[in-house]
């Protein structure tokens, strides 16, 4: 009996594992044909998308060469040593020049020519003279005057003037270009100089036909008036081309168009180039693309029909052999099982995927178990990493703090010694205006701890520090105060003036000959309170002052040199963001411009700015 209902069981079993494998089966193969359908139906749709993102980019590819040339052309006209050449040959009297000139641009324009390969001929034209490279023959008799070039320069008015392609009017070589010509002028000079850049219009349309993909498509260039500029050698393109009324409804085309070319059925989309007045028009063949489709359906076909061959094969082997494995797998779990709680697994059978189940759920147990262990582990290195940054944070204060503090003792000991040099050099007279002036600095610089606060007193603070050198330095120095009322409400930063002012005296207008003055304004621009401190004296070498404005910008402070100002930027940047700070401006010889950007704070809004370490 007992082997019997094993075997019973067993063919039940079979069954429901049967069952659901032919249920699978048969859905696969369904599902093979139902994504067949959709693939279908998605490459249709995709292919209208594609001729229109492939215009795109072709347009895009061509546009990014067009205005490498362009920007070839510009660099060509500043280049100092044509400019040297051109200006001193122009403006000068003294014919025996031309030669050395001649020399000297006919080295210089193939230097140009050489490192752009669409480039058939590079030639500048002067009313003077016409020079080109070495080695580039022209036609007898050759007068730019009398070329298409120059009737086409003198029909527009641009800068940069594009010419359709025409057979070379200048050089013996006689190739098919596309002319592109720059005018510009030297200074000094009235007339008008034009380079003019003759691009092959056979290395132009293999450049074109590299950007398309390898897929039947066709492409062509036209200007707005529907002349060809390069097109592929094509039956499509030919036939588009010689149909003029097909052309221009694909020049003016705003969407995709469907059209018959050469006995076959196209997608035409077109895509005007930015750089050049000229337009991409793309041709798609739908027969090259959706042959793709006839080729999947047979692909489809075979394989459903092998996966149907292979799994009715499969099926009966898998059915029967799955048992076996089951009851050795049954044995092994109840051998292997541990005490661990069983999650209450539904499963209507006791038989071995029953009792597998159970072993699932308690492996599952155990595997939830770790990950809740996991996860307080990384809450646990999560507030690790919120204290270190926290720590650092407060480090960086202190260490500002320190910086602040080194400030005050240095200047405390400047100003002793101007007091002791005016009492000896003048008497007692103004002795009791620097002490007042140097008693306000102080207390305004210490501001009971605060380091946010009133504008207005900031104002007092570098007013003070003004009065002491302005006696120390007598006539030497004068300033003047630009500041709103209203804005001198608003609240700022502590000690951001002062060190600005002293790097103007010390920097700009001690290292000067002459007197000089200091202009400290304050405005408002949009939502940014603007501080300026403006000097006339020296300035600031420009390699210096690369050097400088690159650290500003990044935060960086460099401790060899202007210690003042990236301590001042850095607080600012510490408490308000990367967003303000200090932007220095300055021109050698004539003076410095220091500009703080700040964010416009009323006594409501100083709290949101402190943090707890500067509340004491």
């Amino acid at each position: 009996m007992k082997p019997l209902f094993a075997k019973f069981r067993n063919t039940r079993l079979q069954f429901r594992l049967s069952l659901p494998i032919v249920a699978a089966l048969i859905l696969l193969l369904l599902s093979q044909w139902i994504l067949y359908f959709f693939l279908a139906d998605f490459i249709r749709e995709n292919l209208r998308s594609s001729a229109a993102s492939v215009t795109a980019s072709i347009s895009s590819h061509m546009d990014t060469r067009m205005r490498s040339i362009i920007e070839r052309l510009y660099y060509v006209q500043l280049d100092p040593s044509i400019q040297d050449n051109l200006t001193g040959y122009l403006l000068g009297e003294d014919t025996s020049t031309e030669a050395v000139t001649m020399s000297k641009l006919s080295y210089s324009l193939p230097l140009y020519k050489a490192v752009e390969p669409l480039l058939s001929s590079l030639l500048l034209y002067t009313p003077k003279r016409t020079f080109t490279s070495e080695g580039m023959p022209m036609q007898a008799g050759y007068t730019f005057e009398s070329t298409k070039l120059w009737q086409a320069l003198q029909a527009q008015s641009g800068q940069v003037v594009f010419v359709p392609p025409l057979l070379d009017e200048i050089f013996l070589m006689r190739r098919q270009v596309i002319p592109i010509m720059y005018r510009f002028r030297v200074d000094g000079y009235g007339e008008e100089c034009v380079l003019v850049a003759n691009l092959d219009q056979e290395k132009f349309t293999q450049y074109l036909l590299e950007a398309l993909p390898a897929d039947g498509s066709q492409t062509l260039v036209v200007s707005e008036s529907g002349e060809v500029i390069a097109a592929a050698n094509h039956s499509a393109v030919a036939a588009i081309v010689e149909d003029s009324q097909k052309m221009d409804q694909a020049v003016h085309a705003q969407t995709l168009l469907d059209m018959d070319l050469a006995g076959e059925s196209y997608l035409v989309s077109a895509c005007p180039m930015e750089t050049a007045p000229w337009t991409i028009i793309y041709l798609q063949s739908k027969q090259a693309a959706l042959s793709q489709l006839s080729r999947l359906r047979y692909e489809f076909t075979a394989v459903t029909l092998m996966i149907l061959l292979l799994s009715l094969t499969a099926l009966a082997s898998i059915v029967d052999t799955v048992t076996t494995p089951l009851g050795k797998l049954c044995q092994q779990i109840r051998s292997s099982e541990n005490q661990h709680k069983m999650l209450d697994f539904q499963y209507p059978y006791h038989d071995e995927i029953g009792i597998l189940a159970k072993s699932y759920n308690s492996m599952a147990e155990h595997i939830q178990h770790l990950l809740e262990e996991q996860q307080e582990y990384i809450q646990k290195l999560e507030a690790e990493r919120v204290r270190a940054d926290e720590e650092q944070e407060l480090k960086r204060r202190a260490q500002l703090r320190a910086l602040q503090a080194q400030i005050n003792p240095h200047f405390l000991y400047n100003t002793l010694d101007s007091i002791r040099w005016k009492a000896e050099a003048a008497g007692a007279t103004d002795i009791s205006q620097m002490v007042t002036a140097l008693a306000t600095l102080f207390r305004i610089g210490l501001s009971r701890g605060e380091e946010i606060i009133p504008l207005e007193q900031e104002i007092r603070h570098v007013e003070s520090y003004l009065t002491i050198q302005k006696m120390r330095y007598s006539d030497q120095i004068s300033y003047t105060l630009d500041i709103n009322p209203q804005v001198a409400k608003l609240y700022t930063v502590n000690l951001i003036l002062q060190p600005l002012v002293e790097n103007a005296i010390y920097h700009g207008i001690k290292e000067n000959s002459r007197a000089g003055n200091i202009r400290i304004s304050a405005r408002i621009v949009g939502t940014t309170l603007q501080l300026q401190v403006a000097d006339d004296g020296l300035g600031i070498p420009r390699k210096q002052l690369a050097t400088l404005q690159s650290c500003l910008a990044s935060g960086y402070s460099d401790s060899r040199e202007g210690y003042g100002i990236f301590s001042v930027n850095e607080r600012i940047r510490l408490y308000f963001g990367a967003e303000y700070g200090l932007i220095l401006e300055s021109e050698w010889g004539k003076g410095t411009l220091a500009t703080l950007n700040l964010p416009c704070i009323t006594i409501s809004e100083v709290d949101k700015y402190v943090s707890y370490s500067d509340r004491g």
